[in-house]
């Protein structure tokens, strides 16, 4: 829940106080047939990967099929981005499945300027459906297609080119991971954006769209967040010789979210700490229409990972140097 005043101070219950190592968050679903450990093949090991090359941090879970409890009261607020593998069922594999209570605590932290990366074969339409869970269609803005047949994908071509970041359109490359009747998604008329589509053979193919981006000022719509709701698994994104490859995808992915390996947000003044007094005067003064710019190159005035620079981030400020919270950014 967005905070109104400065002299607010950010309730302790359910708040994170203690800040992560990291504002990236990968949330590891998948897991083996007998839920002793994650799927080896799980898109986190992938995305985890690249994120190590390109110098990011991040926070690393693993939440069991039967364990509804962790995610219901977890706390997502000192993340601005999550990353999402949520896995396949299918022969050796299983993927958790989202109960209300989990389904709608990731949906605050969306509501409330967070942003979320999910992949999975099941997630978006066979739980749904067959197994009556979370339904994620409002908040990621996407439409069921189908459950998918069995081993349909071959390859994934791009067919996005609306965002200046996620232009992938005509990119294609071969797939290689889980593939067990994955499901199939579209875009929302209006409201968001097809990014892939996957054709079931070289030589006679069927295509269909599975996957779709968010982007709330493109379309208009609040409140202010970003998704990519993913219908084949990261890791499946065969490197090579052809015109993309997962480095240059999550970079893409990153920027889309406007993600940097370094968290300046809060640092106005160009000297450490961030968030600290002088910062925070400096806010003050730019709210106040005393200054246009901040000295600090790089530094970040949203610190509440809205989008927008307002009294909001000088509420997280005021609190952040009074050590009522411990992250910057914070997604209320």
């Amino acid at each position: 829940m967005k905070v109104r005043g400065v002299f607010v101070m950010i309730a302790c219950l359910g708040m994170c106080l203690t800040a992560p190592a990291a504002t990236i968050l990968v949330l590891n679903l998948d897991r083996n047939d007998t839920d002793t450990a994650p799927d080896p093949n799980s898109s986190t090991n992938a995305i985890k990967a690249v994120l190590d090359s390109l110098g990011y941090t991040y926070d690393y879970l693993e939440v069991t099929l039967n364990d509804h409890a962790t995610l219901a009261a977890y706390d997502y607020s000192c993340y601005e981005l999550v990353f999402i593998g949520a896995g396949v069922t299918c022969l050796i594999q299983r993927n958790h499945r989202f109960d209300a209570a989990e389904g709608q605590r990731l949906v605050d932290y969306l509501e409330a300027g967070g942003q979320v990366y999910m992949d999975g074969g099941d997630v978006w339409y066979q739980d749904t459906v067959a197994w009556g869970a979370f339904d994620f269609r409002a908040s990621f803005h996407y439409t069921r297609i189908e459950d998918g047949s069995a081993a349909d994908l071959y390859g994934i071509h791009g067919i996005n080119n609306y965002h200046p970041v996620l232009n992938f359109n005509g990119k294609e490359f071969l797939y290689g991971a889980d593939n067990c009747f994955m499901d199939k998604l579209s875009n929302v008329a209006g409201v968001s954006q097809n990014l892939w589509e996957n054709w079931t053979s070289d030589a006679t193919p069927v295509k269909k769209k599975n996957a779709v981006s968010f982007d709330g000022p493109y379309a208009g719509v609040t409140p202010y967040y970003r998704t990519i709701a993913c219908g084949f698994e990261f890791c499946g994104i065969q490197d090579g010789t052809g015109d993309i490859t997962r480095l240059e995808i999550m970079t893409a992915y990153l920027s889309f979210f406007d993600v940097e390996a370094t968290n300046n947000y809060g640092e106005l003044d160009g000297a450490a700490p961030r968030g600290s007094a002088a910062d925070v005067a400096l806010m003050a003064d730019y709210l106040a229409g005393n200054i246009s710019v901040f000295p600090a190159v790089g530094g970040r005035a949203d610190t509440d990972h809205d989008f927008a620079e307002n009294v909001e981030d000088l509420v997280v400020m005021i609190n952040f140097l009074n050590t009522n919270i411990g992250c910057m950014p914070f997604v209320h």
